[in-house]
């Protein structure tokens, strides 16, 4: 999630996450206030504009503006992330892979989501050597503290067994 955001918003060196921006016809707005981002939105929807990606995780506001109850939801970083997280983890479902999710969270036209992925992986890295958070697309073996040994998928909280152990946190949205 660190390194999405960070690819979808990231601003500086650093590339720090910022949940005021908006993406527009390919142009990035970063926002000093919330107030700012949503008059923006607001003006571009009057006009009958859409296709705009907002917030923190870049959510477009045409494909997913149902998942969310208002624009101001849209907005909040804590449901932007939530949201972005659920839809990612049915990606990874999708794909298999952290990876494949990613370039198709990002488009599923083949040429954006090579780009998307080339980029991803290289962030990963960086952000995975402060971030111990960050899962990987390989599948560890892992004994203690359970004594035995087990399949340790990508993203999981626990060991298992069984090989169609949800690949991470279940997120329910309660809307």
């Amino acid at each position: 999630m660190q390194t999405i955001t960070r690819l979808e918003t990231g601003r500086g060196k650093a590339a720090d996450p910022w949940p005021w921006t908006v993406n527009h016809a390919g142009n990035g707005s970063w926002f000093k206030t919330e107030d700012d981002a949503r008059s923006y939105v607001f003006s571009q929807l009057k006009r009958g504009e859409t296709n705009l990606d907002i917030g923190c995780f870049q959510i477009n506001y045409r494909w997913h503006a149902d998942g969310f109850r208002s624009l101001d939801d849209m907005f909040n970083p804590s449901l932007n992330a939530l949201y972005a997280a659920q839809f990612l983890t049915d990606l990874y479902r999708e794909f298999g892979s952290w990876t494949q999710a990613a370039g198709a969270y990002h488009s599923r036209t083949p040429k954006y989501a090579e780009r998307y992925k080339a980029k991803f992986r290289t962030l990963r890295t960086k952000v995975a050597q402060t971030d111990l958070t960050t899962p990987s697309d390989e599948v560890r073996q892992a004994t203690a503290p359970w004594g035995h040994s087990g399949q340790a998928r990508p993203g999981s909280l626990f060991l298992s067994d069984a090989s169609d152990a949800p690949p991470f946190i279940a997120l329910h949205r309660s809307n």
